[in-house]
């Protein structure tokens, strides 16, 4: 398991506020991007290039609730915000406050981030085992420094603590690839913004307008979209947050699927003329998806999404279907199905030593990685369970078996310490 490292920017005694407020999708973005020119918003700006306690978005659920009189359902989109929290000098800042045993623990860390270092710039385990040899306290590079506000950077688009942007960045090699990639922070790298190249956008506009409605985007209504990402990396002087990302995107297609659909606009239970409709949509039935264990492939997913914003009625069908597809697939866990459980909940021990194993969080697991716990005609034993786990594509990448891998190391660097 990754040992979390403790944020002493901020003590535990003084939790970071969490704003109120419910901005949508596109007035968030536009928020966060906002430049400030104010001297003293100059002198507190942030590592993504907004002043530091600028809100964020850091996720995003739908939450179906039933009328009372009708019992039907209805959705409520509930946000939860952060604020950007790093500024520039952070990073030595941090490695002043760390004792010689956590910078060495620190940096074998950041060594583990893919794309995080220039090519052949990462702290090896010779080179931490040299630094504690030396005795004395020791000095960290400037590479290091900045490689850790490269992190820092990250978190503030996520609302992590830079030692949590660690750990999750750490265990997920291709989150951390993609980001490093895009924002151009690989210590060493010239400090340009990486704008995401208008060609791509325009073709990932089109192809998401084909996929979820079949026709084709027209080349201006391309070129608006890649205009607007990229005015928006600008004032922000960084990469979109994923959610924002996907937002505007689902925003776009929406008002295409209004002038698909204009017969279906007047309805009662329409949720076309809703904003953010299909993006809510979207998030509802994959996330269902994903709790009762049930593969689907994007393009699928695109068009019943687009089915399921024409009526409600048709929403409700849709997510019906699904756990009635549950039932069939994984007949060890009908019964609980049966009763209102989703296949998450009635294998939550099992989620749980999965999320431990991979440092996944529990709420992001893909229930099908636990196929073999329930596929049977009886739920496979916990302790079969945990002993399966090792024999998981996954293993490669478990902080459990990486804290193993490392441990002889460690003691040695300890032992050096004293």
């Amino acid at each position: 398991m990754v040992q979390k490292l403790e944020d002493k920017r901020y003590p535990k005694s003084e939790p970071t506020p969490t704003p109120s407020g419910n901005l949508g999708p596109s007035a968030e973005a536009e928020k966060a991007a906002t430049t400030v020119t104010t001297d003293t918003a100059d002198k507190n700006k942030g590592l993504t290039g907004v002043p530091v306690g600028t809100q964020i978005v850091t996720g995003e659920e739908v939450i179906r609730k039933p009328r009372p009189k009708t019992k039907k359902y209805y959705d409520v989109i509930k946000k939860t915000y952060g604020v950007t929290q790093y500024a520039p000098g952070d990073g030595a800042k941090i490695f002043g406050t760390l004792n010689n045993e956590q910078k060495v623990e620190l940096l074998a860390k950041l060594a583990q981030i893919r794309g995080l270092y220039s090519r052949n710039k990462a702290p090896t385990e010779d080179y931490l085992l040299r630094l504690v040899n030396a005795g004395g306290n020791i000095a960290v590079r400037e590479e290091d420094m900045e490689a850790l506000e490269n992190v820092m950077r990250y978190a503030d688009t996520t609302g992590d603590s830079y030692s949590d942007a660690v750990n999750k960045l750490v265990t997920n090699p291709t989150l951390a690839q993609g980001f490093f990639d895009l924002a151009g922070t690989k210590t060493g790298a010239a400090r340009k913004i990486a704008l995401t190249p208008a060609d791509a956008l325009i073709v990932e506009l089109q192809q998401s307008v084909l996929d979820y409605l079949d026709i084709k985007a027209s080349k201006k209504e391309a070129e608006s979209y890649a205009k607007k990402i990229n005015d928006l990396e600008k004032k922000r002087k960084g990469p979109l947050t994923q959610l924002e990302r996907q937002q505007l995107l689902l925003d776009e297609v929406q008002n295409k699927a209004k002038e698909v659909f204009k017969d279906g606009i007047d309805e009662a239970d329409s949720l076309l003329m809703r904003k953010g409709a299909l993006g809510g949509t979207y998030n509802a039935l994959q996330q269902e998806y994903r709790d009762y264990g049930i593969p689907i492939d994007d393009k699928s997913l695109y068009k019943l999404a687009i089915n399921s914003i024409r009526s409600k009625q048709a929403l409700e069908n849709n997510l019906s279907k699904i756990r009635l597809q549950a039932e069939v697939a994984m007949p060890a866990i009908k019964d609980y199905i049966k009763q209102g459980l989703s296949p998450k909940e009635a294998l939550g021990t099992y989620v749980a030593a999965y999320s431990r194993f991979t440092g996944i969080p529990q709420n992001q697991v893909d229930l099908t990685r636990l196929a073999p716990v329930y596929s049977g005609d009886k739920v496979m034993p916990f302790n079969d369970w945990e002993k399966y786990l090792y024999t998981l594509p996954e293993a490669k990448d478990s902080p459990i078996v990486k804290e193993q891998k490392l441990s002889d190391s460690r003691v040695l660097i300890r032992n050096f310490i004293g």
